[in-house]
């Protein structure tokens, strides 16, 4: 048995293996066949990432790759070498022109065309397996390619076609065990061999007896049965019950009733159609060409689509578009006012979806039959599906009274609907089938079809090919409304390069978009003569149908790519290497009739052609318009920022680095033109912009094959605003660097909301906001974080006017308060209150801001742990002695007693001591300004709507371990929550990374959302999660101090001075040269557990060190670092930071560090049974002495050194070291 997926990077190896393995004619005699047969220059790792379809077989286990077969949108590059097409061509490339018109002079083959076709760039299989792979491959392609009628292939005349390409059709096993098997793979080679050739490539007869090469054609009819829709009748009952009960469409005792009483269904309105393959009903299809057309004009913007009317009513005529009635033929034909790009329907997508109270949202949809909804789950990936419109106009989110359409819609409606629909798994990808016949035959008449799905179903291959409709802003409802016009499914658009005449078509074409000078100042650039010295930097196309202007693309070359992969990982999709600076590759403009984005892959697939490039790039910036953001969204990947390395004085081997992009970056390859895009439209709402909240959404967007259509962020701050630089005033957990929140770009691809909650109603899983509107949920995500509040030490303090918590979120008001301190004459003091850190950089801010010390007063009061914030008594005492030495009163073990106001402001607080050996039991201090930064709590507006909702808290939130609260739709994480007593644990999200905590928490929920993942098995044990990743804190502190620090996630009873009781703490390495008076030197400790692992860092001084490189240091041994202990011990080191900083340590830095320390163990362990493998021996040696759990005695450890170093094999790891020094690009050179 052998299992066929898409062909990864990871495969190269075993497929180089696959083409050099020995033949009857010799070691390399298969090597040289296959280049005769595909070229010379084949490149394997080439093919799998620019071609555009390309699948491997292997075993179940996927450790064995059986075959390879790889497509090619144009005649293979080999060809061109051959000279047999030399001036048929005006392109550089013949795969780049008009291929179809010169390969018609050769050959005999008047129905291949660009669209339908692709060319077999490479095959290679194991002989035993060759032909059941080749047949799956061919299955599989035309499957999953519904518009590839012919793979062709061009073949040396001088060779022979080869097997199993000439062998004959292959055919299943029969036996038993298969003979019954029911599955999709049996319905698709169900009858072959009684019609059609025997073979699967037939040669197409040459025109030309000068030919070089024959041209091999593989049809779709051969391999396939064909797909026939026609008209449902009554004896189809017998093959639809089994297909709807399989499904659950409808309750096992109504089946028979139903789809009869459907079936036999006389009402001119409703229609039905059957698609049968072989004789066998695969599929079913039910129209209603009555929609309630009033209430979908309401809810959604169908401005775009002439409000689904046949005649638009009086409004602004399109200047280039006549009545969209006009049917093809006609003289002058026209898509209506959709012609153009309008920024206010694509802009709709990034208005924030709210709601406003006095409206019921709309629970009693119904399909045409008045039944009730369905909305089943089954196994198939092809969900069944019944559209439901409103029955009555849905009410518009206001108290008010709803408001009324500005133009009035009297006319005949244009659009029929689906009401009902299923099909089988083998065949979903040529659903688009239905609509087809649908238009022809039974609606000529209408222009439109609309479907709307329930919010949680996933998208179905068949809505690929439909647009989507945003609803409007304010509007509620539980389904998605999707649509499609007569003219987007014939055929596909032509894509041509823009020339000087198009320009009047382009001006008329961008009439309604906002930016439209811009984009015609760069398309007037694109079409002036080139020079040969010059070339040109923009490239515009235009995007045709029936010769009418419907869409325009521009794209950019750039001088040099590096600086983009250098700083995203556009290594994931596809290698540097084929990014070549001469092509064009960035996407600066996407414009088209929205009745036609759905073909935005198709228009791709041509640009790579006509282009040559190999993938397009889109940096999403502010300016860019709405229209292009929306087929990003829609077609591109998201792409992830890099961590680069941090170059001393910002210079890569003297040049300097290139500045970070402060925007997000998509992508789209060849590779990726077929990999499908699922929208999912359940709306997922996040509660609270914490760190936590950040990578649950970040782990959301940036998964590439899922789009997140109504993922919203609800917050008292908006957007996340990153810090103009690492380490400032306010303590950051480093989860996200400053660069990594712009790179992120969350605006793009989420609905922010800036508010605060006041209710969650769970019953009708709803979230009011403060403002008095509200956002509806399917999945409720709570990561509002906890911030320093006063009123958590007082309730009535927190009313003053001059009391305020240290927050990021608020560190407007802060520095107002200060400044307006500052004004005051008096010599009243400014207090700061807290055992945080946060209390410590609050008196740096204050010095910051001007203050004089003496005005400053620190109150720490008792610790509730053992330990200090610092968790380090020489951390204590150098901080308290730069607070002593600048002049700032320290107060410790003091606490608040009570305050006093004079004038409805803040004029003294009065202090107690805890300990009763102080001379004063009170104090009294006169203070104008009181900060706080003790204790964080849930902030009160967030508290109330939890604890309102009866979701369970006790001092927080009370979650289980999978994240849940009792609300199977309502979860929390993050610093918020705290596990169920049920635990018997301390542990909280609060003690662990944010990051690890929300990305942990998005891979549960992913295969809620992603219809191509299995169920999570979640165990239902009293074990909690586990989390690794370092908890780190960086923050400025009195006297200018850089303070950095990680750990691994503890619990606050487990201080250092606990930790170094244990037997098995290891060692510190500390290095400490600050010098309090003169603020020179710096602290510097590092920890060593005892295998040698480094697990905890700290640093304190005034020289920032690169946070990014040394927080790479967490999990790594120091013998990385030049044996770290050893040279420590030996006194070589005396200042780590300058130690970590040379630049041989540079490359430790580098993001793939971490993957080439993998690759090579992978190695290494491969080699532990290998007999007779020197290395082997060494590596079974070491595995022994690991599994018994001893240590290698010395004499012993150098001999197996002297083993490895001796060993014949030792140069392969040489040499996979200094092709990672060469990929980290730490040097532009090595000797």
């Amino acid at each position: 048995m052998q299992v066929l997926r898409r062909a990864e990077p990871r495969d190269v190896p075993g497929i180089v293996r696959l083409v050099k393995r020995e033949s009857a004619g010799g070691k390399d005699e298969l090597e040289k066949t296959l280049k005769r047969r595909f070229g010379e220059d084949f490149d394997i790792a080439e093919l799998i990432d620019t071609c555009p379809f390309s699948i491997v077989g292997t075993d179940p286990e996927d450790t064995q790759i059986y075959g390879f077969l790889a497509l090619c949108n144009g005649p293979p590059a080999f060809m061109d070498k051959s000279g047999q097409f030399k001036g048929d061509s005006d392109a550089a490339e013949t795969a780049r022109g008009d291929w179809p018109k010169w390969l018609r002079r050769w050959y005999d083959s008047p129905d291949v065309q660009v669209h339908n076709t692709k060319f077999l760039a490479f095959f290679v299989a194991d002989p035993d397996r060759s032909l059941p792979f080749l047949d799956e491959a061919l299955t599989t392609a035309f499957t999953l390619l519904p518009n590839l009628c012919y793979i062709s292939y061009l073949l040396p005349e001088q060779l022979v076609l080869f097997p199993p390409l000439s062998s004959a059709r292959y055919l299943p096993p029969t036996s038993e065990e298969t003979k019954h098997k029911k599955s999709s793979r049996r319905r698709l080679v169900r009858g072959r061999g009684k019609k059609g050739p025997a073979k699967y490539f037939v040669e197409a007869p040459s025109l030309n007896n000068s030919a070089t090469f024959a041209l091999w054609i593989c049809a779709r009819k051969d391999v396939l049965p064909i797909l026939k829709v026609r008209n449902a009748r009554v004896e189809d009952a017998d093959d639809l019950v089994p297909m709807f009960r399989k499904q659950k469409i409808v309750q096992e005792k109504d089946a028979d009733f139903y789809i009869a009483n459907l079936l036999e269904s006389k009402t001119g309105h409703t229609r039905t159609l059957v698609a049968e393959a072989d004789g066998e009903v695969v599929g079913f299809m039910s129209f209603n060409r009555n929609i309630q057309q009033q209430a979908l004009v309401e809810t959604f913007h169908l401005e775009a689509f002439d409000y689904l009317l046949k005649e638009v009513p009086e409004r602004k005529k399109s200047k280039a578009a006549t009545p969209a009635t006009e049917k093809p033929g006609s003289a002058s034909l026209s898509f209506g006012p959709a012609s153009r790009p309008l920024s206010g329907v694509t802009s709709g997508l990034e208005t924030p979806a709210m709601t406003r109270p006095g409206t019921q949202e709309q629970e009693g949809y119904i399909n045409s039959h008045g039944t009730a909804p369905i909305t089943p789950r089954s196994d198939s990936f092809v969900r069944s599906m019944s559209p439901f419109l409103p029955t009555s106009p849905p009410k518009p989110s206001t108290p008010a009274s709803p408001p009324k359409p500005q133009t009035p819609i009297t006319k005949t409606p244009n659009a029929f609907c689906i009401s009902l629909f299923s099909m089988d798994d083998a065949y979903a990808k040529q659903s688009i089938e239905f609509i087809k016949t649908a238009f022809t035959h039974l609606f000529p008449d209408l222009d439109y079809c609309v479907v709307t799905v329930p919010t949680t179903v996933p998208e179905m291959p068949l809505l690929k090919d439909f647009a989507s409709v945003p609803a409007k802003a304010g509007m509620t409802s539980l389904h998605c409304l999707y649509l499609i016009n007569r003219f987007g499914i014939t055929e596909p658009v032509s894509v041509q390069r823009a020339a000087v005449e198009d320009r009047i078509e382009v001006d008329t074409f961008l009439e309604d978009v906002s930016s439209k000078e811009s984009i015609l100042s760069v398309f007037d650039t694109s079409i002036q003569p080139s020079t040969p010295t010059v070339a040109p930097k923009h490239h515009s196309f235009t995007i045709r149908h029936s010769e009418q202007l419907i869409g325009l693309v521009i794209l950019e070359s750039l001088h040099e790519v590096k600086p983009y992969t250098d700083q995203f990982a556009i290594h994931d999709f596809i290698h540097p290497r084929f990014l070549r600076a001469d092509t064009p590759i960035v996407l600066r403009h996407f414009l088209v009739n929205p009745l036609f984005e759905h073909q935005a892959r198709w228009v791709f697939e041509e640009l790579f052609r006509i282009t040559g490039s190999k993938c397009f790039i889109y940096p999403v910036i502010g300016s860019s318009d709405s229209a292009t953001k929306k087929i990003a969204l829609r077609e591109l990947a998201p792409v992830r920022r890099r961590r680069e390395i941090q170059f001393p004085g910002n210079l890569r081997d003297g040049k300097p680095v290139p500045p970070p992009f402060r925007c997000s970056l998509q992508l789209i390859t060849t590779a990726l033109l077929h990999e499908p895009k699922i929208m999912v439209n359940t709306r997922i709402v996040v509660i609270g912009s914490s760190d936590t909240g950040i990578a649950f959404i970040e782990n959301l967007v940036y998964n590439p094959h899922l789009w997140f259509t109504n993922l919203t962020l609800v917050t008292m701050d908006g957007a996340p605003i990153p810090a103009e630089k690492d380490g400032d005033v306010f303590v950051s957990h480093r989860c996200y660097s400053p660069i990594e929140l712009d790179q992120l770009g969350l605006p793009h691809h989420v609905k922010i909301i800036r508010g605060s909650t006041d209710e969650i109603d769970r019953l009708m899983k709803r979230v009011h906001l403060t403002n008095g509107s509200f956002v509806n949920y399917d999945y409720l995500i709570l990561t509002p974080g906890l911030q320093f509040s006063v009123a958590t030490l007082n309730e009535e303090l927190a009313d003053t006017n001059a009391a305020y918590g240290l927050n990021r979120g608020n560190a407007l008001e802060v520095n107002d308060a200060i400044d307006h301190a500052l004004m005051d004459s008096s010599a009243s003091k400014i207090v700061v209150y807290g055992r945080h850190i946060q209390a410590y950089s609050g008196v740096q801010l204050l010095l910051s801001k001007g203050v004089s010390p003496s005005r400053i007063v620190l109150v720490v009061p008792p610790l509730r742990v053992p330990a200090s914030c610092f968790n380090n008594a020489t951390m204590d005492e150098k901080m308290h002695a730069m607070l002593d030495k600048l002049g700032v009163t320290v107060y410790r073990g003091w606490s608040l007693l009570k305050w006093e106001e004079e004038r409805d402001t803040l004029s003294a607080v009065h202090l107690k001591a805890s300990s009763k050996s102080d001379d004063m039991q009170t104090l009294i201090c006169d203070t104008s300004l009181f900060l706080y930064a003790d204790e964080t709590s849930v902030v009160p507006d967030t508290f109330k709507s939890i604890n309102d909702s009866c979701l369970v808290f006790d001092g927080r939130l009370v979650i289980d371990k999978y994240y849940r609260t009792q609300d199977p739709f309502v979860y929390a994480a993050g610093s918020i929550t705290k596990y169920s007593s049920r635990y018997q644990t301390k542990w909280a999200h609060e003690y662990s990374d944010s990051r690890e905590v929300g990305r942990k928490l998005a891979d549960l929920l992913l295969p809620l959302f992603d219809p191509t993942c299995l169920p999570n098995i979640l165990v239902e044990n009293d074990e909690i999660l586990q989390f690794e990743d370092a908890k780190k804190t960086l923050t400025l502190l009195p006297g200018d101090l850089f303070y950095f620090h990680f750990d691994c996630p503890r619990l606050p009873s487990h201080t250092l001075e606990y930790r170094m009781k244990q037997g098995i703490y290891g060692r510190d390495l500390v290095l400490d040269t600050l010098d309090i008076e003169s603020c020179k030197g710096s602290y510097f400790r590092i920890h060593v557990d005892p295998m040698g692992y480094i697990r905890s860092l700290t640093y304190l001084g005034q020289q920032p060190i690169p946070v990014d490189n040394i927080a790479t240091l967490y999990g790594m041994h120091e013998k990385y670092f030049k044996r770290l202990v050893a040279r420590f011990d030996e006194g070589i080191i005396t200042d780590f930071a300058s130690y970590l900083n040379e630049p041989w340590a540079l490359p430790l830095y580098y993001d793939q560090f971490p993957e080439c320390l993998r690759e090579i163990r992978q190695e290494l362990l491969s080699l532990r049974y290998k007999e007779g493998d020197e290395i082997g021996e060494v590596v079974e040696t070491l595995a022994e002495h690991a599994e018994a759990g001893t240590d290698v005695p010395d004499d012993e450890r150098k001999n197996l050194y002297k083993a490895f170093d001796n060993a014949p094999g030792r140069k392969s790891f040489d040499d996979r070291v200094f092709k990672y020094l060469l990929e980290s690009q730490t040097y532009n050179s090595y000797p």
